[in-house]
């Protein structure tokens, strides 16, 4: 069944089956339940495609994220798809793996597709200019989600960093520790890193920035899925996790970048026979699945990566948007600040 058969069913024109279905203006009530009812009756589905085609607008984004088993990633991708769904559209998902080939690769077969809009997730991969100009000119608009992209005048979803670094650094301090460690990624592109934002709320506290780890790829080792490179980095966090315990005064609070570095952080800890909290506490900036069941339970931030994903479909509608009535409008940078979920595993300092 396609729309001319249906038109002729209905006896009426090709035009008034599209508004009808589409609950547009210029139909009247009673043809429009009759289009309707004839559409269920004989099981017709709109063609998105050839439609697309005729208007210019595909129904479609494209939402490319660096690994879709992460677990802050799949809440985003939720996100997109909800807001997505809510406005009319479908969503087509792709994986990166964080490496440049395979987002190149993502963003030419969005471009084969003829999405509206393709909502980016990748902080470590820059888009590369010669991309951004095939989408400018296809007017089809670009979101990045968790990432800046240098020297492109591009609407941004951002973590607030600074609110989430000194929400970090206030709650410990408020608990009375003073010598706090920082296990995490210390360059992250494109955007003002969490290392950089955790070093400014350090120096406002008055703390030493002396108890810093710097983990490269942090959280990304463990969703490549390379065992050698997973085993080498679980080493590498036990080996500094039990010197730093080991120093003369060690740390009396521990920040994590992510879910993995925690459980082994948590797990290393216990093994050194320290108890958590009443010896160190652990608070780790991403809540995950498993924070709540550990003993004791981690305290975590919450990040809010659906609202990310929404607020990036909402942002590349208005893009998109923005392009088919040839307005100019500035880029726009949103930010979403997150909040503690204090559970078990932070308490006041040891005396």
């Amino acid at each position: 069944m396609n729309i001319r058969q249906l038109a002729e069913l209905a006896n009426v024109s090709i035009m008034s089956v599209s508004r009808a279905l589409r609950d547009q203006p210029g139909v009247s009530e009673e043809t429009r339940a009759r289009i309707k009812a004839l559409a269920v009756q004989y099981h017709y589905y709109p063609n998105h495609s050839a439609y697309g085609q005729f208007t210019g607008c595909s129904r479609l984004l494209g939402c490319i994220v660096p690994h879709m088993t992460s677990p802050y990633y799949a809440r985003m991708l939720r996100g997109v798809m909800a807001q997505a769904q809510a406005n009319g559209y479908a969503i087509v998902s792709l994986e990166s793996g964080e490496e440049r080939s395979a987002v190149q690769s993502a963003l030419h077969t969005l471009l084969e597709h003829r999405v509206d809009a393709v909502i980016m997730a990748c902080p470590q991969t820059p888009l590369p200019k010669k991309v951004a100009v095939a989408l400018r000119s296809h007017n089809i608009a670009c979101v990045y989600l968790n990432a800046t992209p240098e020297g492109l005048p591009m609407d941004v979803v951002l973590l607030d960093e600074d609110q989430l670094a000194q929400t970090a650094v206030q709650y410990l301090y408020r608990l009375d520790h003073r010598r706090i460690s920082y296990f995490g990624d210390a360059q992250p592109s494109g955007r003002r890193g969490r290392y950089t934002a955790l070093q400014h709320a350090f120096r406002q506290h008055g703390l030493s920035w002396h108890y810093q780890v710097p983990l490269a790829g942090a959280g990304s080792q463990f969703s490549s899925g390379n065992k050698t490179a997973i085993t080498e980095f679980h080493r590498h966090i036990q080996h500094t996790a039990r010197s730093l315990m080991q120093m003369t005064a060690p740390p009396t609070a521990i920040i994590v970048s992510d879910e993995e570095t925690a459980v082994i952080v948590h797990q290393t800890v216990k093994a050194l026979g320290l108890a958590i909290p009443q010896q160190l506490s652990l608070l780790s900036y991403v809540d995950f699945n498993q924070a709540p069941f550990l003993c004791p339970p981690v305290t975590a931030m919450e990040l809010h990566p659906e609202e990310i994903g929404r607020q990036g479909v909402l942002c590349a509608l208005a893009r998109w948007q923005a392009y088919a009535d040839d307005a100019s409008v500035p880029p726009a940078q949103i930010k979403i600040s997150g909040e503690i979920i204090a559970r078990g595993s932070c308490a006041p300092a040891p005396r």
